[in-house]
């Protein structure tokens, strides 16, 4: 069974990835049939640092693209190009996903690749990949489908990976 503290961190940071979007600028398009772009550079700690109990540092960069479709439903195409970095080892960030935000059925969706962190030679490290419903007003989940490795704590090759020796 998961573990619903581990999903609603997931989760969080994904809402605040859509939520940081939303502020960062002033209005979503007048007109609803032009999608407003930004990008937001990204530095400092990643939150898996304190997963892996070791300094992990990012440095890349979120691409957002925001639909507005009218009467409130909101589509964000979000997508990440971040370099994570600790102990002389390198690995990448590039998740590629879609939140929407729909007010009449008071839900949030989140569908894609959430979490998508690779490695040279390594391969795949941590992946989050699927489809989530949450209700907006309580945060419940109506529905999840997919392959969760942050929602089922699987951080093992990851922080064994940042944890290992540095490379000659």
């Amino acid at each position: 069974m998961r573990s619903m503290g581990r999903f609603n961190k997931t989760l969080r940071i994904a809402l605040a990835v859509c939520v940081m979007t939303i502020v960062a600028w002033p209005q979503v398009a007048a007109d609803a049939s032009m999608p407003t772009s930004t990008t937001e550079e990204v530095t400092g700690a990643h939150f898996l640092s304190g997963v892996c109990g070791i300094e992990i540092q990012q440095a890349g960069t979120i691409y957002t693209t925001v639909h507005d479709v009218g009467d409130g439903h909101l589509v964000f195409d979000i997508r990440a190009d971040i370099v994570l970095s600790s102990h002389g080892w390198l690995a990448f960030e590039r998740p590629a996903f879609t939140a929407q935000i729909d007010p009449d059925a008071g839900t949030v969706s989140l569908e894609g690749t959430l979490v998508n962190i690779s490695a040279p030679v390594e391969g795949i490290l941590l992946k989050d990949v699927g489809r989530v419903v949450r209700e907006l007003s309580t945060n419940d989940i109506l529905a999840i489908v997919g392959r969760w490795m942050v929602v089922d704590g699987d951080f093992a090759r990851l922080c064994a990976y940042f944890s290992s020796p540095p490379p000659a």
